[in-house]
């Protein structure tokens, strides 16, 4: 039976049977009500407005939707984007899957399941996590029960988007999430669709689910300390973290990347022709200018080094590492193991983060220098031999009978030979130059 429109509170039912066909199909089996005289009234339905729902709000509003059925787009991006610092922003995440855990046993399931330290917790409040499977998340801050036209509303203190970018966010029933929708829209929020929130995450720097959160990289090269505990006992990737914390393992992080035009995911980050990362997530801003996030090495000689500002090169292009401020970088004192504390403090003890950091990056220096002299003394020592064997070999050998020359001399020097002569010239002259480059920065260091 199909929905009765234009059906008025003043109508009654009247005597006559009302038959109910399955939906299925089946005529075998009918149900058949016969009711009494009543008014509707004492029924006391709401009739629902059949068109509230947020995809025809959307639609009025001029959004472009891909083959999902989502919002992509309003059209208004760099409103959008710009609002996200100084105005209001709605942005429909209903497809974002939801987790709900009841039973006496929820919080120690999450707690070992997960690496934050849910039994920390207090009632109303939430926070980042990540489990090392599928991955679960919340906005930081808190939370509260609210109630929208009789209808619950949960409201979380968080945009999703990081401290940098305030907000609440709102899980609401299906059959009020129009209206609080069109609440919203009333009030001069300016719609964002998948797109726009995708160019909102990357230029923050949160890490999504198969782009940035894969199996080859750990919350910690993501920059999720934060959502990280090693002081809350064993779960599922603890012991691992743990280690890698210790031993100051981090290799890489993931950064944001200013770049020079279209990228794709996948696309190599190299510096000195060397690849040091990987782009993961690139579109275009509120502007129109190309950023995107990827992971890079951030270690030389196991000094690590402070990324933001360097120039890089993307499919060999330029580009710029840029900050993300999504990404945590430290633990805090409650989530960090007691014996990685003990660690940090005799490294400060021996001097101070800041002092070693800059003597292990010096020493990185020169060892650098060093062992490109070396090579550069190789390259220059297998020159020599060349030209000493191409020496000794004109005046050895002689002319065949049919005036070639024999025996790998080269008593006339003819084009060819001219052409080697030219060629290690060249090489000599590049090593020479590379040479006074070196001395003259190593000068320039030690003044």
């Amino acid at each position: 039976m199909g929905p009765l429109r234009g059906l008025s509170a003043t109508h009654a039912v009247n005597a006559a049977p009302l038959r109910l066909r399955p939906p299925y199909g089946r005529t075998g089996c009918r149900t058949t009500i016969v009711p009494s005289a009543f008014s509707i009234d004492d029924l006391q339905l709401d009739i629902p407005e059949i068109d509230g729902d947020i995809r025809s709000l959307q639609v009025e509003m001029g959004a472009i939707f891909d083959d999902a059925g989502l919002a992509t787009t309003f059209g208004r991006k760099r409103d959008a984007l710009t609002a996200l610092g100084s105005g209001l922003v709605l942005a429909d995440q209903s497809h974002w899957g939801r987790l709900r855990v009841a039973g006496e046993g929820r919080t120690e399931l999450l707690h070992n399941q997960s690496t934050q330290d849910f039994k920390r917790l207090a009632p109303g409040q939430a926070a980042d996590t990540e489990a090392l499977a599928p991955v679960l998340g919340c906005p930081a801050g808190r939370h509260v029960l609210v109630g929208f036209r009789g209808r619950p509303v949960f409201v979380l203190a968080g945009s999703g988007l990081g401290p940098s970018v305030p907000g609440f966010t709102l899980v609401a029933d299906e059959a009020v999430a129009g209206d609080l929708y069109a609440a919203f829209a009333q009030k001069g929020a300016i719609p964002m669709g998948t797109e726009d929130w995708e160019a909102a995450r990357i230029l923050v720097g949160r890490p999504a689910r198969g782009a940035e959160l894969t199996e080859a990289h750990n919350p910690l090269e993501a920059g999720l300390y934060g959502a990280v505990s090693l002081n809350k006992g064993c779960y599922i990737g603890q012991e691992t973290l743990a280690k890698l914390h210790l031993r100051d393992g981090v290799n890489r992080q993931l950064w944001g990347l200013a770049l020079s035009g279209p990228t794709a995911p996948g696309a190599e980050i190299t510096s000195e022709l060397s690849k040091i990362g990987e782009v993961t997530s690139a579109c275009q801003d509120g502007e129109g200018e190309w950023v995107g996030l990827g992971y890079l090495r951030c270690r030389l000689q196991g000094a690590q080094l402070e990324l933001e500002g360097v120039r890089v090169a993307v499919n060999g292009t330029p580009a710029t590492v840029t900050s993300i401020p999504f990404a945590t970088r430290r633990f805090s004192e409650a989530a960090e193991a007691p014996a990685a504390r003990e660690a940090a403090a005799a490294a400060e003890a021996e001097g101070g983060d800041d002092a070693g950091l800059a003597a292990r990056l010096e020493e990185a220096k020169r060892r650098k220098a060093e062992a490109a002299a070396e090579k550069a003394a190789a390259t220059e020592a297998k020159l020599k031999a060349r030209r000493d064997r191409g020496e000794e070999s004109w005046g050895q050998g002689g002319l065949g009978r049919d005036g070639r020359h024999e025996g790998g001399g080269c008593i006339d020097k003819g084009a060819g030979c001219r052409a080697e002569d030219n060629m290690l010239g060249a090489m000599q002259e590049r090593v020479a130059a590379w040479q006074a480059a070196q001395q003259q920065q190593t000068q320039q260091q030690q003044q």
